[in-house]
């Protein structure tokens, strides 16, 4: 016969395992709501890094164009306050 600790295992290990199941459907779903890789930048039009591509689903920026993006998003956040 399984004891309380045992039991407490056992429900600590389902949660577990339905926490990770729901995370990985989570991660499917926001992979697939994405638009693909882009090829080129969509700023500059340079050509987007491999490693990038495979990194980041649905990149749409080189990574200078993106840390200039966000820098800009940030600025634009902070003047807004």
């Amino acid at each position: 016969m399984a004891d309380d600790a045992d039991w407490a295992g056992e429900i600590t290990d389902q949660e577990v395992a339905s926490i990770l199941k729901a995370r990985a459907q989570d991660q499917q779903q926001q992979t697939r709501a994405l638009p693909p890789s882009r090829e080129l930048c969509l700023d500059c039009d340079d050509p987007i890094e491999d490693y990038r591509k495979r990194t980041i689903p649905g990149v749409q920026r080189c990574a200078e164009c993106e840390d200039w993006h966000q820098r800009e998003k940030t600025i634009r956040a902070h003047q807004g306050r």
